[in-house]
C-alpha cells in the first residue's frame, strides 16, 4: 500500500492505471474468498473427490491471503496472484473436463477472464511497483 499511495503522491506517469487495475485485483481476490467461504459453509464440497475439495477449501485461506500481501507487499501479491489464478483455472478446468461439465459456464467464464486480466497487466504492474521501489519512478 506504500508504494501505491508513494505513486499517487509523485503523480507517477500511470498512476491512475495501476490504482484501477490494483483495486482490481484486491476486489477479485476477496470476492474469491468470500466465494469458496460461501461454499464452504454450504457444505458444497461434501460430495466431490477429496483432491478437489481440499484444494477449493484451501483456496478460502490463499486467496485471503493473497489480498493481504497486496495491501502489505504489494509486489509479492502481485507474483502470487498469477500463481493461484493460473492454478486455480488449471484445477477447475480439470475437474470440468472429468466429470463432464461444459467449459461454458458462468463460474469458468469469470475464472478465464480474471485469468487474462492478471496476466495482461501483471507485466505492467511488477514494472510499475518495482519501479517506485527502487526510486526510478522518474523513468516510467
Amino acid at each position: 500500500m506504500c508504494l501505491l499511495k508513494k505513486a499517487i503522491r509523485l503523480k507517477i506517469k500511470n498512476h491512475k492505471k495501476a490504482v484501477v487495475f490494483y483495486i482490481i485485483y484486491c476486489l477479485g481476490f476477496l470476492f474469491a474468498t468470500f466465494t469458496h467461504l460461501l461454499d464452504l459453509i454450504h457444505g458444497s464440497y461434501k460430495d466431490i473427490p477429496v483432491f478437489f475439495a481440499f484444494f477449493w477449501s484451501s483456496l478460502t485461506v490463499i486467496d485471503f491471503f493473497v489480498f493481504l500481501l497486496l495491501i502489505f507487499n504489494v509486489i509479492l501479491g502481485l507474483i502470487l496472484s498469477i500463481f493461484v489464478i493460473t492454478a486455480d483455472v488449471i484445477i477447475n478446468t480439470v475437474y470440468a473436463l472429468m466429470y463432464g461439465y461444459s467449459l461454458i459456464n458462468l463460474s469458468l467464464i469469470m475464472q478465464y477472464v480474471a485469468f487474462i486480466f492478471v496476466a495482461v497487466t501483471i507485466p505492467f504492474m511488477l514494472k510499475f511497483f518495482n519501479r517506485i521501489k527502487t526510486n526510478n519512478a522518474t523513468e516510467y
